[in-house]
Protein backbone atom coordinates (compact mmCIF):
# COMPACT_ATOMS: atom_id res chain seq x y z
CA UNK A 1 0.00 0.00 0.00
CA UNK A 2 1.36 3.38 -0.93
CA UNK A 3 0.63 6.21 1.46
CA UNK A 4 1.57 9.79 0.84
CA UNK A 5 1.52 12.33 3.61
CA UNK A 6 0.80 15.87 2.56
CA UNK A 7 1.17 18.82 4.95
CA UNK A 8 -0.15 21.97 3.25
CA UNK A 9 0.76 24.33 6.10
CA UNK A 10 1.95 24.18 9.74
CA UNK A 11 -1.55 24.90 11.06
CA UNK A 12 -3.32 22.12 9.15
CA UNK A 13 -3.33 18.43 10.12
CA UNK A 14 -1.55 16.16 7.66
CA UNK A 15 -3.63 14.45 5.00
CA UNK A 16 -2.83 10.84 4.20
CA UNK A 17 -3.97 9.20 0.99
CA UNK A 18 -3.48 5.45 0.51
CA UNK A 19 -3.56 3.48 -2.70
CA UNK A 20 -3.91 -0.32 -2.46
CA UNK A 21 -3.01 -0.96 -6.10
CA UNK A 22 0.44 -2.33 -5.23
CA UNK A 23 -1.07 -5.02 -2.97
CA UNK A 24 -3.53 -5.90 -5.74
CA UNK A 25 -0.78 -6.02 -8.40
CA UNK A 26 1.76 -8.00 -6.37
CA UNK A 27 -0.43 -10.30 -4.29
CA UNK A 28 -3.85 -10.26 -5.93
CA UNK A 29 -5.27 -8.73 -2.76
CA UNK A 30 -8.86 -7.57 -2.99
CA UNK A 31 -10.43 -6.26 0.24
CA UNK A 32 -13.37 -8.33 1.48
CA UNK A 33 -14.80 -5.32 3.31
CA UNK A 34 -15.72 -1.96 1.79
CA UNK A 35 -13.64 0.88 3.27
CA UNK A 36 -16.61 2.76 4.76
CA UNK A 37 -18.04 -0.44 6.31
CA UNK A 38 -14.63 -1.37 7.75
CA UNK A 39 -14.10 2.12 9.14
CA UNK A 40 -17.54 2.09 10.79
CA UNK A 41 -16.87 -1.38 12.27
CA UNK A 42 -13.52 -0.20 13.62
CA UNK A 43 -15.04 2.91 15.21
CA UNK A 44 -17.93 0.91 16.67
CA UNK A 45 -15.46 -1.58 18.20
CA UNK A 46 -13.25 1.19 19.55
CA UNK A 47 -16.15 3.03 21.17
CA UNK A 48 -17.44 -0.20 22.73
CA UNK A 49 -13.94 -1.11 23.99
CA UNK A 50 -12.42 2.31 24.54
CA UNK A 51 -11.23 1.82 28.12
CA UNK A 52 -9.46 -1.47 27.30
CA UNK A 53 -7.98 -0.07 24.07
CA UNK A 54 -6.60 3.01 25.84
CA UNK A 55 -5.23 0.94 28.75
CA UNK A 56 -3.22 -1.18 26.27
CA UNK A 57 -1.87 1.94 24.54
CA UNK A 58 -0.05 3.11 27.67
Amino acid sequence: MRCAGIRPSPTVSPVVACDGSRARERFGFVPATDFSVGLKSTLDWYLANRAAAEARAV
